[in-house]
């Protein structure tokens, strides 16, 4: 009998007892290795490795980019959807910024609030 996911032929004591995986049938190992998509119902199996894992739970691709686009977050300052981490937004105000606002707007007002140091000269006694 072949493995409908990894096409190698084994013996029947070889493949898990019944074809859950939409009527297919998988081996044990293939079958170990496979789960469904938590996005989406009518989503076929998909090996874990080619599911994203995001707090607990694993999505397919497109699933994935569905979320990310839902779940963007918002700079505080500029009010768009950024992409990554985000920054501390303080001084400007208490939330998170995108790249592009902390480089522009926090950084400098970080500097211009920052006191200047006066440093000594140290002369020999």
């Amino acid at each position: 009998m072949e493995c409908y996911y990894c096409k190698e032929t084994k013996s029947l004591k070889e493949f898990c007892d019944s074809p859950e995986n939409n009527g297919h049938f998988a081996c044990l190992s293939c079958d170990e290795n496979m789960r469904n998509c938590d996005g989406c119902e009518d989503c076929p199996d998909t090996f874990y490795k080619d599911l994203y894992h995001i707090d607990g739970e694993y999505f397919c691709k497109e699933c994935y980019k569905e979320k990310e686009e839902k779940d963007a977050p918002i700079c505080s300052i500029c009010q768009e959807e950024y992409t990554g981490f985000g920054n501390n937004a303080q001084p400007v105000n208490d939330g998170q910024c995108c790249d592009s606002c902390n480089s522009r707007t926090v950084l400098p007002a970080r500097m211009m609030a920052k006191p200047k140091r006066v440093f000594k000269s140290r002369t020999k006694p």
